[in-house]
């Protein structure tokens, strides 16, 4: 049909978009082995910035996203930057990932020390916004947004009409190379975890089974990070004009 009634630029815009499995279990008619994966093998770890790059320099236009939990599971905090230069990559990077234990069933995420956190990146950076999952975190987001001057954001992770839309744009990012990340090791190993849902409006990021002990946080930070910078990149600031007076 390529080339009669399917069109070729149609198919590569799709592709772009679309994971390998998927596009090629509903685009080719070919079966695959790995057909719930979110990334293909090796695509997380070709962005990885060239110079080895963790954190980006002091004062740096940013974006953070926040995905927390209270216990048994992990709280990620994750930034983007927000480049002004058109030929430069948005960076993405963690600022903070806390994981239970394996050995502590009654281990629970330290809020004091993601408060601290929070306070910490706001004071180093630029943070434009704060995007943070509000679920058991609703005091919290309250109180930083009244310390931060309104930057925080809530966002619902679970919201497919908002999660779904930025689900894509990051995985074209990522199968095009348009960013690049810190090489975390632990965040490679929620990317890697992280399976494709199908929704109406797009892909979602789950895990591979209800109850599973394979975190994704920092994938959903990922994503909803890239998200927001992209959103600011496309929005900035409007500057002020100074008035000079003789």
């Amino acid at each position: 049909a390529l080339g009669d009634f399917l069109h070729e630029d149609a198919v590569a815009a799709t592709l772009k978009t679309t994971r390998e499995a998927a596009f090629r279990r509903y685009r080719l008619g070919q079966w695959t082995g790995t057909a719930d994966s979110w990334l293909g093998w090796g695509m997380w770890e070709k962005c990885r910035h060239p110079d080895g790059r963790e954190l980006p320099e002091d004062g740096a236009a940013i974006c953070l996203a926040f995905d927390g939990s209270a216990s048994g599971d992990s709280t990620a905090l994750v930034g983007c930057t927000i480049p002004e230069d058109p030929d430069e990559l948005p960076h993405v990077f963690i600022v903070g990932l806390w994981e239970a234990p394996a050995d502590d069933p009654r281990w629970r995420v330290p809020r004091a020390e993601v408060d601290g956190m929070i306070d910490a990146a706001v004071e180093r950076w630029d943070v434009r916004e704060l995007a943070a999952d509000p679920w058991g975190w609703r005091t919290e987001l309250e109180e930083w947004s009244k310390r931060h001057g309104g930057i925080v954001v809530e966002w619902n992770t679970a919201h497919a009409g908002r999660m779904a839309p930025a689900t894509d744009r990051a995985y074209a990012a990522i199968s095009e190379q348009r960013l690049t990340h810190d090489g975390n090791e632990l965040a490679a190993v929620h990317m890697t975890n992280a399976v494709a849902k199908r929704s109406p409006m797009g892909d979602l990021i789950t895990k591979d089974k209800r109850g599973s002990s394979r975190k994704i946080d920092a994938a959903v930070a990922v994503i909803v990070a890239h998200d927001r910078a992209a959103w600011h990149k496309a929005n900035p600031r409007k500057r002020r004009r100074g008035v000079a007076f003789a």
